[in-house]
């Protein structure tokens, strides 16, 4: 467990960071995806950052991190499984249409316009008119281990998930200037 707290004024923000523990199943394939999110750190707050917990530390106790030479914390904030649809709105409006996996930037702007989309599905009266407007704004594609096209409890779940985990990020970032990317691999 890593644990890093910046005091910036009279707001902290405390980071935790946890391993993930070593998976001995079968590994099963598909798309994962991913929403990550830069915290650049000014000089103020580096008077105040500390880090703890990062396993081998040197004998004086440090974790051998010169605090000064550190600009950023990265943070993963969106992590999506198979949710096909969600990953072809980001190649198309994000990324140019272009699918290497490769890193793509995501302004604020970004994220309002998806979350306008989210709560247009998820504003249908019926399921027959949250399918239909989902075809229409959010529709799922497939591909090389992509997961299922249907738009059933999965894809619903997956909708109202990323319209709560991007609210959340709109609501907490207000004010701060963070950088957000996206990455997809399968």
């Amino acid at each position: 467990m890593m644990s890093i707290t910046v005091k910036n004024g009279e707001n902290f923000i405390a980071i935790y960071v946890k391993k993930q523990e070593k998976q001995t199943e079968v590994i099963n394939m598909g798309l994962d995806m991913f929403l990550y999110k830069k915290r650049y750190i000014d000089s103020e707050a580096k008077k105040t950052l500390k880090i703890t917990g990062l396993g081998s530390k040197k004998m004086n106790g440090s974790t051998g991190i010169d605090i000064n030479k550190v600009s950023y914390i990265e943070f993963e904030v969106g992590y999506w499984r198979k949710f096909n649809a969600l990953h072809k709105w980001f190649v198309t409006n994000v990324q140019k249409g272009v699918d290497e996996c490769q890193a793509s930037d995501v302004s604020t702007d970004d994220l309002k316009k998806l979350l306008d989309i989210l709560n247009k599905i998820l504003g249908g009266k019926t399921k027959a008119e949250r399918v239909k407007i989902a075809k229409m704004l959010l529709p799922s594609t497939d591909g090389f281990f992509f997961g299922g096209t249907d738009y059933d409890v999965y894809y619903f779940n997956s909708v109202k998930e990323t319209k709560e985990l991007i609210e959340q990020e709109l609501k907490d970032n207000e004010g701060i200037f963070d950088e957000y990317y996206y990455r997809a691999s399968w």
